[in-house]
């Protein structure tokens, strides 16, 4: 554990070093990394929601047919 924490201590205390134009380019690849993360994470969802997982079961629309009780009835 301390081997990966000494390993990113050195990588961004060398990127705070570079000065600003090192840095804005990693911060804009950084960025770009989480907006494709979350892009793919959606699309991994959405593909397991459909049944696109190992077991091929559709568990997006299990209660599609009969949602149950969707009425709420408020009691004075």
């Amino acid at each position: 554990m301390a081997v990966w924490i000494t390993i990113f201590w050195i990588l961004i205390t060398l990127i705070n070093m570079v000065g600003v134009r090192g840095y804005g380019e990693c911060e804009m690849i950084f960025a770009g990394l989480k907006v494709t993360a979350v892009v793919v994470f959606v699309i991994t969802g959405i593909v397991i929601d459909c049944g696109g997982g190992p077991t091929g079961q559709v568990i997006g629309f299990q209660y599609f047919r009969d949602p149950g009780e969707i009425f709420i009835t408020m009691s004075d």
